[in-house]
């Protein structure tokens, strides 16, 4: 409901061997279905979205973050799209010297479905 506020619990997950740092980052869903980048500030559900910055997990296991949804008064009725994006907190180097590095991001879909 407008004004209403919600928590939600997602875990981040790390297979590696040694400890990992994840950053997280509350995203929009744009109209195409693709999760908005990171960069401009978030106008829709990704605004309405509180997560930490980072998450550090241990090896092979696995960390609860809550996210709290915040749904302003004047929201819409209908459902809106968001996401809470994970990625490493470093970007992985290439193995071959170049000092590329590979980088990459995993997100959760959130819906919030507004009654009216």
């Amino acid at each position: 409901a407008p004004g209403g506020t919600a928590e939600l619990t997602f875990r981040v997950a790390n297979p590696a061997g040694a400890e990992r740092a994840f950053a997280l980052r509350a995203a929009d869903v744009l109209a195409t279905g693709a999760v908005a980048p990171a960069g401009p500030p978030a106008e829709g559900v990704g605004a309405w979205l509180t997560a930490p910055a980072d998450a550090v997990v241990r090896p092979r296991e696995s960390a609860a973050v809550t996210v709290v949804v915040r749904v302003p008064e004047d929201a819409a009725p209908g459902a809106h799209e968001g996401a809470l994006v994970v990625s490493p907190a470093r970007a992985a180097a290439t193995p071959d010297g170049t000092g590329a590095a590979v980088a990459y991001e995993v997100a959760a879909r959130v819906t919030v479905v507004v009654g009216g």
